[in-house]
């Protein structure tokens, strides 16, 4: 029985597209717009149930994204019939792996239950994802971004290592929860909330207690990565706390991004800060095992990443 899962999304075109590439343990990520793969898709789709067709091709207009399906995340197998159950559970499960890994690289609305095709021996049925993780959200950048070939190799290069982290969760309990929330987040549309479940992963990865919080976060999180201020750390932490304790909107003084107030700026630069830091943090212990075990272990935190009482 050949059995086939592709995980469909879309993104902008531009230069140094990812292809086609073997991220890791049989998922691949695959450009199909230009090869007509997703035309064959959609097709076998539609000569099995029109109805389901129909479905589908409405759930591509309504893609967050704004773009076509040009990509997909797939896995190919060749199984019995008493294994298929088993088999496929898993090739969902690396998928949706992956598509985490993927943002950790490179954040795009990519939801975590994306539009998927299952064809089995050349039947293809489409399962539309419509709930909390079937839509992804990011903070609006300034230009359009793309999954990179330079991107898929990075996550191919860090594969092993966060397969490590969740294949051995009872050890990586800290990291593995982090990862959790900070998928999560990006499921949420206000950005002041995805703020706070964002901050909610950060303190998971580097507070050891509830207990001196903010200096915790104000104080270590600028010893275990480069390129973030104490200053910075304490507009993240008062964005979040504002949000959480004063029930403050994400802007005060702006409607909308676009035509953002000088004023809310630093709301606006802490929401980008904190996501770039927890991605830094994820990285940094997807290429350094010991970082990641340090973050693990609370007393070496404390000790090597002191914050004043």
């Amino acid at each position: 029985m050949k059995i086939e899962l592709s995980a469909l999304f879309g993104m902008e075109y531009a230069d140094n597209m990812v292809k086609d590439t073997h991220i890791g343990d049989g998922v691949f990520l695959q450009e199909i717009k230009i090869n007509d793969e997703v035309s064959r898709l959609l097709q076998q789709v539609k000569d099995k149930d029109e109805g389901n067709y129909r479905d589908l091709v409405s759930r591509e207009k309504s893609e967050i994204s704004g773009c076509p399906y040009t990509h997909r995340f797939y896995t190919s197998l060749d199984v019995s019939s008493s294994e298929e159950n088993k088999k496929l559970g898993h090739s969902r499960q690396l998928i949706m792996r992956a598509i985490v890994l993927s943002r950790i690289v490179k954040p795009l609305p990519i939801p975590l239950h994306p539009t998927t095709i299952l064809t089995i021996d050349g039947k293809s049925e489409a399962e539309i994802n419509i709930g909390f993780y079937g839509t992804a959200y990011v903070v609006r950048r300034l230009r359009k971004e793309s999954i990179t070939n330079a991107d898929a190799e990075l996550m191919s290069k860090y594969w092993s290592a966060s397969q490590n982290f969740y294949d051995n969760r009872t050890h990586y309990k800290r990291i593995y929860r982090a990862m959790m929330t900070f998928n999560d987040a990006y499921h949420i549309l206000p950005s002041h909330i995805s703020h706070v479940v964002l901050h909610a992963a950060l303190e998971t990865l580097i507070c050891t207690t509830h207990k001196n919080n903010k200096k915790q976060v104000v104080y270590r999180l600028p010893q275990l990565i480069d390129g973030i201020t104490e200053d910075q750390v304490v507009e993240i932490y008062h964005f979040c706390a504002d949000v959480k304790h004063a029930a403050a909107p994400g802007l005060l003084y702006s409607k909308n991004v676009r035509e953002l107030d000088s004023r809310d700026s630093k709301r606006y630069e802490a929401a980008r800060w904190l996501e770039d830091s927890v991605r830094k943090l994820f990285i940094k212990a997807l290429e350094d095992k010991s970082f990641a075990e340090e973050l693990e272990d609370k007393k070496v935190l404390e000790a090597k990443y002191p914050v004043p009482k």
